[in-house]
Order: C-alpha cells, then sequence, then structure tokens
C-alpha cells in the first residue's frame, strides 16, 4: 500500500470515500433538502424583489446584482457550469463585488477544475482583511486544492497553519498524508491515513487501513 504512491493516493480515498457514504440517505435527510431548497428559493425572490427596489434608478447595478442572483439560483440547483459563466460574468463587470471569487472557487472545485478552484480562492483570500489569518476552513481548504494540483511541498506548509480546531475534521490528516507520502515518508503518512479514517468510522475504518498496511508489509517481507 504504502510503497507505490499512486496505489496508495487511490485506496486510501477509495476508503474515505467508502466510510463517508457508507450510510443510506434517510427520509429525514430528503425532508431536510426539500426545506432547505424551500427556503432558498423563498430567499432569494425576497433578495429579487429588494435589488428591483434598491437598485431602480440604477439598471447597470440592477442587472449586475440579479445576474449574480441567478448565479446563485443555478448552483444552488447543481447547475455549476451555468453558474461558473454567471459568476464570470460578473466579476468581469465588478471585480470587487463581495462573496463572488469564493463562489467560483466552489463551482469550479465542484466541477473538478481544480487549478481554476485554486486561481479564484486566492483571489479571494487576498479580498479579506487579513490575509495572512484566513481561518481553518479556508486553510484546509487551499491545502486540499493544492494537494489536487499536484504542488505537495505547499500543501504541506499551508496544512501546518490549520491549527487544532479543524482536529475533526478528516480532510486535513487526508492531505498531510498525502504530502508526506509524496515526501517518503510512508509510515507517518500511514499515521496521518488511521487518523483521517478515524474521524469517519472510528470503530471500523482504521482497522481496514492498519489491516491493509500489515498484509502489505507481510507480502514485501515474502518476496
Amino acid at each position: 500500500l504504502f510503497q507505490h504512491g499512486a496505489q496508495a493516493h487511490t485506496l486510501a480515498q477509495q476508503l474515505l470515500d467508502t466510510s463517508a457514504t457508507h450510510n443510506d440517505e434517510t427520509f429525514t435527510d430528503r425532508l431536510l433538502t426539500t426545506l432547505d431548497r424551500c427556503l432558498t428559493r423563498g430567499i432569494m425572490s425576497i433578495q429579487r424583489l429588494c435589488i428591483l427596489l434598491r437598485y431602480a434608478f440604477q439598471p447597470a447595478k440592477r442587472t449586475l446584482h440579479l445576474r449574480f442572483l441567478q448565479a446563485e439560483d443555478a448552483a444552488c440547483y447543481g447547475q455549476a457550469a451555468t453558474a461558473q459563466a454567471l459568476y464570470t460574468h460578473v466579476t468581469q463587470q465588478d471585480p470587487s463585488l463581495p462573496y463572488v471569487q469564493e463562489r467560483l472557487c466552489e463551482v469550479c472545485y465542484i466541477q473538478g477544475k481544480f487549478r481554476e478552484a485554486l486561481r479564484h480562492l486566492r483571489h479571494f483570500l487576498k479580498q479579506l482583511p487579513d490575509p495572512d489569518q484566513p481561518g481553518a476552513e479556508l486553510t484546509v481548504l487551499l491545502g486540499e486544492l493544492l494537494c489536487q494540483t499536484g504542488q505537495y511541498r505547499e500543501a504541506e506548509a499551508t496544512l501546518a497553519k490549520a491549527g487544532t480546531s479543524t482536529a475533526r475534521d478528516y480532510r486535513l490528516r487526508y492531505y498531510q498524508g498525502l504530502c508526506q507520502l509524496q515526501a517518503g515518508a510512508p509510515q507517518v503518512a500511514q499515521h496521518s491515513f488511521i487518523q483521517a479514517v478515524q474521524q469517519l468510522n472510528p470503530n471500523i475504518a482504521a482497522l481496514r487501513l492498519a489491516e491493509m498496511s500489515r498484509i502489505s508489509q507481510e507480502r514485501s517481507c515474502n518476496t
């Protein structure tokens, strides 16, 4: 498992995905999703009315904010490509408009466009009051995108800044493990991977990964 970087990446990710999604969606989940969408639709209708009233005599700003709201609606309903095109148009018209870069990062991430997502995240971080202190959640996301684009050294340095507030976020340990694996420290990476899956399934996932490692080591000794 840990002698071959590409295999370790794939197997560890599959294990994490399996542990994270082992429970089927319940009726309560579906009900909450439906309620969330209904509430979102109602909030957007109110926002649209507010924009029409606020910018009644400013047609350019009214059009810009309505397009942003249209992009929000598309993103809400999973139309990531449409949302990206609309957000891009908005940021071309007004690059300083708050949260557009953050939204572009989100919709690019959903589509697997990690380099574009990283670029938009960097732009968003520059717009923060304190770009050097973005917070743990954004720090982990930045580290994740750096890993996704193959920039492991910078990712490792970034993830080290995440602090202890993300101790329950499996992504931190998982991507730290990938960085350690790329740096040639498989045993350290193994420990990070075990910590990552413990966040998802403390009773089963860590045991499975430890067993995979044990079997790999036994096979190495027999060859």
